[in-house]
């Protein structure tokens, strides 16, 4: 395992665990907006994903306000310019979505996806992304469905979007070519206390099983391998909060997980949240628990890593140190290895937290192992990088998309 450069954080011992409560409030509400669970039709949910990224809201350091003195890092990631020619692809949010190429600079409309004021919210999903606009939310507000909305499909690539049905989010399936569809909830039902339908659906919105009623109050992370991981739909605060793996068919909690901070169709990776805490990963193929500590004082947030396609890597940012205002100072992307149960540290990666920048994002591409980041700039301009296990420098870019729009990399956005 790498360990910290020097002055990275020099003090551990400190245990600011009411911070990182609220950053789970924070980021909970953020991700439910993103489309895995029943708030994701609220205008303000809506606006917040339009300017935000996959990788989280602003994460608070665990605990105590204590500010922690530590070097100063960089405001940008660092590396060797990336080769023109560049196949890295982005896909751009906001009222018209787009495929945009870093090579050419140029931004290809997505064809099928109307205009929406409010733009659109992403989920990752096998083969591609489910689409849902950010349309205005009902008049009863956030703790209720409202009306259903049309959702869409994005393969990976493709200059055009494919119709699923209507419903009121969606979440990503074990297998390619399909989805889970949340379809059925009384408009202004109470989601805390009211229990949603959900079914496995084609991407062009087959029906491939029958619809099952979900626990009241827990709405759909992703498929897993043996079932479906629920998360509870409103975070209880000062809590930890408690994840699902359910059975719909026997309707038997098969086991629980406390602050999930990724899941992929074959591994899910938990807390606990709290400084210095290590990271346990379970192999749903092999049924084994790793656990792999974290460098000394940094920590973890709940929902915010990503699982490479094949299952082979997680990626998440790790965070470290406090400002006077009770800011996080550090971050930086660490990557487990799972197979081999090795944490590596992204060189490049380690940044001064600017709540003015914006959000670091990152996630992989469809195919292989190659992680892709994000970091907004002033105005339109973004630093994008890339990088593969086993590389020793970043490959980083400079570029500028259009006005109103933002990348979506990792599992949401």
């Amino acid at each position: 395992m790498q360990t910290a450069p020097p002055g990275w954080l020099p003090d551990a011992r400190r245990e600011p665990e009411a911070l990182i409560r609220e950053a789970r409030r924070r980021q909970r509400l953020r991700w439910l907006a993103a489309g895995t669970a029943l708030l994701v039709v609220s205008a303000g949910a809506a606006a917040a994903m339009i300017a935000g990224s996959g990788a989280g809201r602003r994460p608070r350091p665990p605990g105590r306000h204590v500010t922690v003195t530590v070097k100063p890092a960089p405001s940008a990631m660092s590396g060797v310019p990336m080769p023109s020619g560049s196949s890295v692809r982005l896909l751009l949010t906001g009222p018209r979505p787009a495929w945009f190429s870093l090579a050419t600079g140029r931004a290809e409309p997505i064809k099928g996806l109307p205009w929406d004021r409010w733009g659109y919210l992403f989920a990752r999903v096998a083969g591609g992304w489910s689409a849902l606009p950010g349309t205005a939310g009902p008049a009863c507000g956030n703790t209720c469905p409202g009306p259903p909305v049309l959702n869409y499909f994005i393969a990976d690539g493709s200059p055009r979007a494919a119709r699923i049905a209507p419903g009121y989010g969606v979440a990503a399936s074990d297998r390619s070519g399909a989805v889970w569809l949340i379809t059925s909830q009384p408009s202004d039902a109470d989601i805390i206390t009211t229990s949603a339908l959900a079914q496995e659906v084609t991407t062009a919105g087959r029906p491939l099983g029958p619809r099952y009623r979900l626990p009241a109050g827990y709405g759909i992370t992703r498929a897993v391998r043996g079932g479906l991981l629920l998360g509870p739909v409103v975070e209880a605060p000062q809590e930890v909060t408690m994840y699902k793996l359910w059975d719909p068919v026997t309707r038997r909690v098969v086991r629980t997980f406390g602050d999930v901070i990724a899941a992929g169709p074959q591994a899910i990776a938990w807390g606990p949240i709290c400084v210095h805490c290590p990271v346990h990963v379970l192999n749903l193929l092999t049924g084994t628990n790793a656990t792999i500590p974290v460098p000394r004082g940094t920590w973890v947030v709940a929902n915010q890593g990503t699982v490479s396609p094949d299952g082979r890597y997680l990626a998440f940012p790790l965070w470290a140190g406090t400002t006077p205002d009770g800011e996080p100072a550090l971050t930086r992307i660490a990557v487990i290895d799972i197979a081999d149960r090795r944490l590596l540290i992204v060189p490049g990666s380690t940044l001064s937290w600017d709540v003015n920048r914006g959000v670091l994002s990152f996630g992989w591409q469809p195919r292989g192992h190659r992680l892709i980041a994000v970091l907004p700039g002033s105005g339109e301009t973004i630093q994008v990088a890339s990088w593969q296990p086993g590389q020793a420098r970043l490959w980083v870019a400079t570029t500028q998309i259009p006005p109103g729009t933002s990348a979506v990399v990792g599992e949401r956005g």
